[in-house]
């Protein structure tokens, strides 16, 4: 049977996906409990700084609040967002009004971060996945669905693919500025994402960047393979491999960017991983 994102009918594969994505999403939940444990333990720290570092910079903090909120109100609405994930976990279903107060719980917290003019942009996976689950009920779920949401979380490496292939094309023809195709481009960029945070490279690092073209060779198949991602989606004995250079990506640009992708990574773990390898296949057919 065709479908309009022309995926492949395959029954068991079929089955083991929609297996994969209900394990997945209690794992999620239980996650998400996690997260909220360190936003609340980490809400002290935030309004133990001075008052002036909490008023809302960022345009879309001044939206949402004129000014800060109370520490007891960002402690309430965390606890209760907690109870919205414990019920999600123990009843293994989703309640649509429960998880549209978790999403807006979720992107209150991050507003918060947003208040002291830092703009973080790596637990968006994290976020839209939430967002996604609006949309899912159990009663109703099936391969398709799963698709759809594993394509939306994958099409924002697409898109992220896209806008450095575009900006690569740009600086190239217009700019004189130095592109990810300069043998130095990601020795530069290494040492100034270091430098921001008072590090220095190690040794064997400045070593590896210094290999000639080698460094822009990776770079150019990682930025193919990130815009390749939605992609894979339909294939889904590709995903697991998929997974592992996902992680493998975020791993890099923890170790030489310095930036924290691990909610990024948690979340396509819970999304992508074959769970349903420690279910013997003969229970999958008679399930």
């Amino acid at each position: 049977m065709k479908t309009s994102f022309k995926y492949k009918s395959e029954p068991l594969a079929n089955e083991k996906r929609v297996l994969d994505f209900q394990i997945g999403v209690r794992i999620f939940y239980a996650f998400t409990i996690i997260w909220l444990g360190q936003k609340f333990m980490h809400l002290h720290k935030i309004f133990a700084r001075d008052e002036d570092l909490l008023k809302p910079l960022h345009w879309f903090a001044q939206i949402i609040f004129s000014a800060h909120l109370p520490l007891l109100f960002y402690q309430s609405v965390t606890v209760l967002a907690g109870f919205a994930c414990f019920y999600a976990l123990l009843k293994d279903q989703n309640n649509i009004y429960l998880q549209i107060f978790l999403v807006l719980v979720l992107m209150v917290l991050n507003t918060l971060k947003l208040s002291l003019g830092y703009i973080d942009h790596v637990d968006h996976l994290f976020l839209l996945a939430h967002f996604l689950l609006i949309s899912y009920k159990r009663a109703t779920l099936n391969s398709l669905f799963v698709k759809y949401f594993q394509s939306g979380l994958l099409i924002t490496y697409t898109l992220a693919g896209f806008y450095k292939i575009l900006g690569l094309l740009y600086k190239s023809i217009f700019t004189s500025e130095i592109t990810w195709l300069h043998p130095k481009a990601l020795y530069y960029q290494t040492y100034l994402f270091h430098d921001d945070v008072n590090k220095t490279m190690p040794h064997w690092m400045d070593v590896f960047l210094n290999l000639g073209y080698l460094p822009v060779l990776l770079m150019l198949m990682a930025v193919f393979l990130q815009t390749i991602a939605v992609f894979i989606v339909p294939q889904y004995k590709l995903l697991k491999y998929y997974l592992v250079w996902l992680l493998v990506f975020h791993g890099f640009n923890f170790v030489f960017f310095e930036i924290n992708f691990i909610y990024a990574g948690i979340t396509a773990f819970c999304f992508l991983f074959p769970f349903s390898v420690f279910i013997k296949s003969t229970a999958l057919k008679t399930a």
